[in-house]
């Protein structure tokens, strides 16, 4: 009995790889899991091979890994409104770096400081990152909200 269960036990630990390459985690399978066919195209079945090959994993571990990751990172209604109210402190502080900027540009402009060429530039790319950032957290936060409901 103990090595039936103890067979139905999946076993995981690092594998260390010479000097200067990253360890694995081998998962070892029950023979006793399920088994499951399925159908994928060409390119994704090579895609796979060569991920399995860089992570010194098998096809099978390198499928049940992804797997497993993409179910992690489902997110919860109740941590949906947890990352809603992060990335609104997000937005509040890129709004507010936003207003400073503009208000800052509009001053240099009103009193009439000359405004060198590389100075014009990195003002434009700090307002068009902090438009672009503001842009990309409401987004986010919509695709939480659908989530949170």
């Amino acid at each position: 009995m103990a090595d039936e269960a103890s067979a139905k036990q999946r076993v995981a630990h690092r594998v260390p790889l010479p000097q200067g390459e990253k360890s694995i985690t081998v998962c070892s399978m029950a023979r006793d899991d399920p088994m499951m066919r399925f159908r994928a195209p060409e390119q994704l079945k090579h895609l796979i091979e060569q991920s399995s090959a860089s992570n010194g994993r098998t096809m099978n571990a390198e499928i049940v890994h992804r797997l497993e990751r993409s179910f992690a990172q489902e997110v919860s209604p109740w941590a949906a409104r947890d990352r809603i109210d992060n990335l609104d402190l997000q937005l509040f502080q890129a709004e507010a770096k936003l207003k400073w900027l503009v208000e800052k540009w509009d001053n240099r402009i009103k009193d009439q400081k000359p405004l060198g060429n590389l100075e014009s530039i990195l003002y434009e790319v700090d307002i068009r990152s902090a438009e672009d950032t503001i842009i990309y957290l409401k987004n986010k936060i919509n695709d939480l909200k659908n989530i949170a409901e």
